[in-house]
């Protein structure tokens, strides 16, 4: 067994960074700038510790050049493919903020709103159910023309005016800005529709979660804020009740940010979901405001994915992401019985408890390591199929496991969690499974269990 990091003799520290930008150019491959950036200040600053986590890596795949079919990884210069599919189109956030379309099999380097540096993002199959998400049909004017499938529902304005004012894109993101002002007639809601009431299908006990991009661009909200979520029709449309968020606590500023709200429906004889963008008045108070609605979004999961705007007319449909990655044993990533795995996520939700969207398999599919939910909130757990043995970690931080043929450990946020007896056997293929969401800043392999100071330095 070997228990330290082996140094790779007199390699230049830098080469990984170097070769990653040759082959993105010799390969055809897009290098992004921002990520590449940051990865590089990741690795600088990883040289300062005596034990550099990079320089005894045998894998290292982060956010930094990728290309039609496949991401390039830092480490292996070569012998591994890093293969990724997708039978669609998908869109991201660039380093300057806006949205942009990628093809079919492009993997995504995408920057999260607010953060400087990106994640790759791996997606399950997913349906946008609003049908014109990027606002067709809409025309400024007083009233002007709302969206084709958008309406106030049962053109309650509690007495207000509404004027189209703006009509645009910001960001890539497709919009309306819409005002409401006047004297409130009645104390109560009023429902922006962003659907039809009888296009989303749905029945009792179905997870759904409604998003959409908001600003407020004038004015303050009415004094119960705002609220997303949905109407549980019947097949005769009739209303059963309503389902939503009041994200009081998300302030709204004239930038779009993303509100969302997941629930699983509750009406026995619901048919149909009406989702809508809310504001409560009070009778008698004079309201003067501004609110900007981007890329509207329903789907079957119980989080958001990403964006998915389509043509205004038809539901989209985003293909899964594949990633499956093998050979990692030829690739020298690690050895037969020993070797140790980093990764740093900045987001992994699975689809229900259980189910793990991130596995490592032996050669005949075996899984050894499975990164799953643990059905404790804001928690996942690293189950060892094998050998019966889970241990549970929090989300969004390093998680490290490390065998060696006798004993398997786990390291989170630089403290060890557990320590199991047993073999994993040889580790030779990754997967994303498709069965949730996973943002990665990070992955490292190893091809030598560290010692346990080691492998909480990995995490800390």
């Amino acid at each position: 067994m070997i228990n330290t990091l082996i140094r790779r003799g007199s390699r230049s520290r830098l080469s990984p960074m170097a070769d990653l930008a040759q082959r993105a150019t010799t390969e055809a491959a897009v290098l992004d700038a921002g990520g590449f950036q940051c990865s590089q200040n990741r690795f600088n600053e990883a040289k300062i510790l005596a034990m550099n986590k990079y320089d005894a890596a045998t894998l290292w795949l982060a956010p930094g050049a990728y290309k039609a079919g496949s991401i390039l990884p830092f480490l292996p210069k070569a012998g591994l493919t890093v293969p990724f599919t997708r039978n669609s189109a998908a869109w991201r956030r660039n380093s300057a903020g806006a949205f942009v379309q990628e093809a079919i099999d492009m993997a995504l380097i995408h920057y999260r709103q607010g953060e400087t540096c990106p994640v790759i993002p791996f997606e399950p199959s997913s349906i946008n159910h609003i049908r014109n998400p990027i606002m067709q049909g809409a025309v400024v004017g007083a009233p002007g023309t709302l969206p084709n499938a958008n309406s106030f529902m049962d053109n309650a304005l509690n007495g207000l005016a509404r004027q189209v004012v703006g009509v645009g894109v910001v960001d890539g993101i497709n919009l309306i800005d819409i005002r409401l002002n006047g004297v409130a007639n009645a104390t109560g809601s009023i429902f922006y529709a962003l659907e039809t009431g009888n296009q989303i299908s749905a029945v009792n006990g179905q997870n759904w979660t409604c998003s959409v991009y908001l600003a407020l661009l004038s004015n303050a909200l009415p004094s119960n804020n705002y609220t997303i979520g949905w109407v549980q029709r019947n097949s005769s449309q009739v209303w059963l009740g309503t389902q939503f968020r009041n994200p009081a606590t998300v302030a709204l500023s004239s930038e779009l940010t993303r509100i969302a709200y997941n629930e699983q429906t509750n009406a026995a004889t619901i048919a149909f979901l009406h989702p809508f963008v809310r504001f409560q008045t009070t009778s008698g108070q004079t309201y003067d405001f501004t609110i900007r609605i981007g890329w509207p979004q329903v789907e079957q999961f119980n989080y958001q994915t990403s964006p998915m705007p389509s043509n205004g007319s038809a539901a989209f449909t985003r293909a899964v992401s594949q990633l499956p990655v093998n050979a990692l044993q030829a690739a020298g990533v690690f050895a037969a019985n020993e070797g140790c795995v980093l990764l740093d996520l900045a987001r992994m939700v699975a689809n229900a408890v259980g189910t793990a969207p991130l596995v490592f398999r032996r050669a005949d599919g075996t899984e050894v390591i499975r990164f799953e939910a643990n059905g404790v909130a804001n928690q996942y757990r690293v189950n060892l199929p094998t050998l019966s043995q889970a241990s549970a970690y929090n989300a969004g931080t390093r998680i490290a496991v490390a065998w060696d043929g006798t004993n398997v450990r786990i390291s989170q946020g630089g403290t060890l969690l557990s320590t199991f007896t047993g073999a994993l056997g040889a580790v030779d293929q990754l997967r994303y499974t498709g069965n949730g969401l996973v943002e990665m800043r990070e992955m490292l392999g190893y091809n030598a269990a560290p010692t346990t100071a080691n492998l909480n330095a990995l995490t800390a």
